[in-house]
């Protein structure tokens, strides 16, 4: 039989049976840090998780490899599941030219549709926006060509009841970040002690002075 067409990630082989992908980053996307992760769980779904740092507000959303082929094949440029997971691996990366990501609000993904109606000389209104849309994000993974561009929308629910193994990961990296702080803290000389080393090297300076004095 012929083998299946395989992938990697990270040198882990991919291939539509099994996918191997887990990835945190932090981004910064409209003057705001988020930490973004993306990972494949036990059932092969892709599952995107942005957290926003400062508040700790969470988004997620989960996609299925024909949910996810199914919406590439509708932007007119289809990918294989294994293939998306890499262009989104190399977009939170940014080690490629080609791809990256975007992080909109409902209300800025309405304005860019309100702009391109309006450049095609169509009648625009704004919508009534209902909350549930307004806490909406969506994520943009844009790939560039050479002579066109894709934008793959992927778009992430607000998280009201936030799931217990979420939960125990922000805690787990909470626990880190705080001993990494601490550490970074041990590790650099306090104020007294700057001082009063300044203090000693004066004092050699002084008696290297006066002996050049007296010789």
């Amino acid at each position: 039989p012929t083998p299946k067409k395989a992938l990697h990630i990270d040198g882990r082989m991919l291939n539509h049976e099994t996918i191997q992908y887990n990835q945190s980053v932090v981004l910064r996307f409209h003057d705001q840090e988020y930490i973004m992760h993306g990972f494949i769980d036990e059932k092969g779904d892709l599952v995107i998780e942005a957290e926003q740092k400062q508040t700790h507000s969470r988004w997620f959303g989960i996609w299925s490899p024909k949910a996810l082929e199914e919406l590439t094949r509708k932007t007119g440029n289809f990918k294989h599941f294994p293939v998306f997971v890499k262009m989104l691996s190399k977009a939170f990366a940014k080690d490629s030219e080609n791809v990256f990501v975007e992080l909109l609000t409902y209300q800025d993904l309405e304005s860019l549709q309100q702009r391109k109606k309006e450049n095609r000389g169509e009648t625009s209104s704004r919508s009534s926006r209902s909350r549930s849309k307004s806490n909406k994000r969506y994520l943009i993974l844009t790939y560039i060509m050479e002579f066109d561009k894709v934008h793959y929308p992927l778009r992430l629910k607000y998280d009201e009841n936030p799931d217990p193994k979420r939960l125990i990961r922000t805690i787990a990296r909470l626990r880190d970040e705080l001993s990494a702080s601490q550490e970074a803290r041990a590790s650099q000389p306090s104020h007294a002690k700057l001082k009063a080393e300044m203090l000693k090297v004066q004092q050699e300076n002084e008696k290297l002075k006066s002996l050049m004095n007296k010789q």
